[in-house]
């Protein structure tokens, strides 16, 4: 969860300061977005909580099932009935070549 909040925080500050300065702005620690903050607090109540065999869930834990869907995202493949046919196109010729080619030999002149 960190990187994906770095992520955000390179991609919000190089829109104003550039690449260079959003990558020092990030990974300084001065500037934290509010992702970073729920995260460091998260981590920080884990550290306090007593890690014994409780059943409850960790602050971090809670923080990403809040972050992440709750139901299966899964795609479903489309049945053969539901996809459109394409279109065929003629071949295409290449010049001088079928009906539109010069006729041969050249005619002459006179």
């Amino acid at each position: 969860m960190q990187g994906v909040a770095w992520a955000g925080m390179l991609v919000n500050y190089s829109k104003t300061d550039g690449l260079a300065k959003a990558a020092v702005d990030t990974f300084s620690g001065e500037k934290p977005c509010d992702l970073c903050c729920k995260i460091t607090e998260a981590k920080q109540e884990d550290a306090r909580q007593n890690k014994s065999d409780a059943p409850e869930p960790t602050a971090l834990a809670k923080l990403r099932h809040e972050m992440l869907p709750a139901e299966d995202l899964r795609l479903k493949p489309p049945f053969a009935d539901e996809l459109p046919f394409a279109r065929t196109l003629p071949p295409v010729l290449s010049p001088g070549i079928g009906h539109d080619a010069p006729p041969s030999p050249p005619p002459q002149v006179a």
